[in-house]
């Protein structure tokens, strides 16, 4: 379950890189700065990684992964509002 909750968010993380230009143009930024966004977006992903390690030790892979779901739906929500 987690490899497969993995792998759709490498998959929307992919779909995303190859329109950063498409985004940076639309919003009228270098493409520097938009990639910029994604790079901080993966060094945070790689930074974050031990303490979520020991959230799913002391909480448990279910709670923790229901609660990062909650987390990734309520923003990307608001996201698509704003």
């Amino acid at each position: 379950m987690i490899a497969l909750i993995a792998f759709f968010v490498a998959i929307g993380f992919g779909i995303v890189a190859p329109a950063i230009p498409v985004f940076a143009k639309s919003f009228g930024v270098t493409a520097f700065a938009a990639s910029s966004v994604v790079s901080v977006f993966a060094l945070m992903r790689f930074a974050s990684a031990p303490l979520a390690g020991y959230w799913v030790n002391k909480f448990g892979e279910r709670n923790v992964l229901t609660i990062g779901l909650l987390i990734v739906s309520l923003s990307s929500f608001f996201a698509g509002l704003a």
